[in-house]
Protein backbone atom coordinates (compact mmCIF):
# COMPACT_ATOMS: atom_id res chain seq x y z
CA UNK A 1 0.00 0.00 0.00
CA UNK A 2 1.75 3.24 -1.27
CA UNK A 3 0.26 5.27 1.38
CA UNK A 4 2.44 4.24 3.82
CA UNK A 5 5.48 5.10 2.23
CA UNK A 6 7.41 8.19 2.38
CA UNK A 7 8.05 10.46 5.04
CA UNK A 8 4.56 12.11 5.86
CA UNK A 9 3.64 11.82 9.23
CA UNK A 10 1.80 8.93 10.53
CA UNK A 11 -1.50 10.80 10.87
CA UNK A 12 -1.13 12.00 6.65
CA UNK A 13 0.15 8.43 6.06
CA UNK A 14 -3.15 7.06 7.54
CA UNK A 15 -5.60 9.84 5.78
CA UNK A 16 -4.02 9.10 2.42
CA UNK A 17 -4.59 5.17 3.06
CA UNK A 18 -7.94 5.58 4.16
CA UNK A 19 -8.89 8.04 1.12
CA UNK A 20 -7.35 5.97 -1.25
CA UNK A 21 -8.82 2.19 0.29
CA UNK A 22 -12.37 4.46 0.42
CA UNK A 23 -12.28 5.31 -3.32
CA UNK A 24 -11.36 1.45 -4.39
CA UNK A 25 -14.22 0.48 -2.62
CA UNK A 26 -16.43 3.16 -4.71
CA UNK A 27 -15.07 3.20 -8.06
CA UNK A 28 -13.99 -0.61 -8.05
CA UNK A 29 -15.74 -2.85 -5.67
CA UNK A 30 -19.04 -1.18 -5.00
CA UNK A 31 -20.30 -1.20 -8.43
CA UNK A 32 -19.01 -4.49 -8.98
CA UNK A 33 -21.14 -5.78 -6.09
CA UNK A 34 -24.08 -3.47 -7.27
CA UNK A 35 -24.46 -5.48 -10.70
CA UNK A 36 -24.02 -8.77 -9.12
CA UNK A 37 -26.51 -11.27 -8.92
CA UNK A 38 -27.18 -12.95 -5.68
CA UNK A 39 -26.06 -16.50 -5.97
CA UNK A 40 -23.99 -19.11 -4.08
CA UNK A 41 -22.01 -17.32 -1.01
CA UNK A 42 -23.72 -14.36 -1.81
CA UNK A 43 -27.14 -15.78 -1.57
CA UNK A 44 -30.03 -14.97 0.89
CA UNK A 45 -29.85 -11.33 1.50
CA UNK A 46 -25.95 -11.53 1.86
CA UNK A 47 -25.15 -9.68 -1.17
CA UNK A 48 -27.31 -7.12 0.12
CA UNK A 49 -25.76 -6.78 3.29
CA UNK A 50 -22.20 -6.95 1.97
CA UNK A 51 -22.86 -4.03 0.06
CA UNK A 52 -24.11 -2.14 3.09
CA UNK A 53 -21.33 -3.38 5.09
CA UNK A 54 -18.50 -2.18 2.38
CA UNK A 55 -20.61 1.26 1.80
CA UNK A 56 -20.29 2.35 5.72
CA UNK A 57 -17.05 1.16 5.79
CA UNK A 58 -16.04 3.22 2.69
CA UNK A 59 -18.40 6.06 4.36
CA UNK A 60 -16.05 5.98 7.71
CA UNK A 61 -12.50 5.68 5.47
CA UNK A 62 -13.70 9.00 3.23
CA UNK A 63 -15.02 10.79 6.74
CA UNK A 64 -11.80 10.76 8.11
CA UNK A 65 -9.45 10.98 4.33
CA UNK A 66 -11.71 14.52 4.22
CA UNK A 67 -11.33 15.17 8.20
CA UNK A 68 -14.94 14.83 9.27
CA UNK A 69 -13.73 12.32 12.19
CA UNK A 70 -10.20 12.19 14.06
CA UNK A 71 -8.19 9.21 13.49
CA UNK A 72 -9.12 7.53 17.06
CA UNK A 73 -12.90 7.52 15.95
CA UNK A 74 -11.72 6.52 12.73
CA UNK A 75 -9.84 3.50 14.11
CA UNK A 76 -12.76 2.80 16.21
CA UNK A 77 -15.20 3.15 13.75
CA UNK A 78 -13.41 0.86 11.55
CA UNK A 79 -12.69 -2.31 14.26
CA UNK A 80 -16.00 -2.24 14.75
CA UNK A 81 -17.09 -2.55 11.68
CA UNK A 82 -14.47 -5.26 10.77
CA UNK A 83 -14.47 -7.61 13.65
CA UNK A 84 -11.28 -5.92 15.02
CA UNK A 85 -9.13 -5.30 11.56
CA UNK A 86 -6.43 -2.94 11.45
CA UNK A 87 -6.23 -0.84 8.37
CA UNK A 88 -3.85 -2.73 6.67
CA UNK A 89 -6.18 -6.35 7.22
CA UNK A 90 -9.10 -4.03 5.66
CA UNK A 91 -6.73 -2.96 2.96
CA UNK A 92 -6.52 -7.06 2.44
CA UNK A 93 -9.77 -7.75 2.09
CA UNK A 94 -10.40 -4.47 -0.12
CA UNK A 95 -7.87 -5.95 -2.51
CA UNK A 96 -9.07 -9.60 -2.35
CA UNK A 97 -12.41 -7.99 -3.30
CA UNK A 98 -11.08 -5.89 -5.93
CA UNK A 99 -9.59 -9.60 -7.35
CA UNK A 100 -13.14 -11.16 -7.33
CA UNK A 101 -13.47 -12.80 -4.22
CA UNK A 102 -16.61 -11.49 -3.16
CA UNK A 103 -17.13 -14.67 -1.62
CA UNK A 104 -14.31 -14.90 0.31
CA UNK A 105 -14.00 -12.00 2.17
CA UNK A 106 -15.72 -11.95 5.78
CA UNK A 107 -17.67 -8.97 7.17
Amino acid sequence: MNAFAGSDPEFVKLQKAYASLSKDLKTKVLPVLGAAKPTGALAGGKLEQATAHWNEVAHVMDDFAKGRIDPIDATQKMRALTGGKTVLQVAEDVNRLMAGGAGKVGM
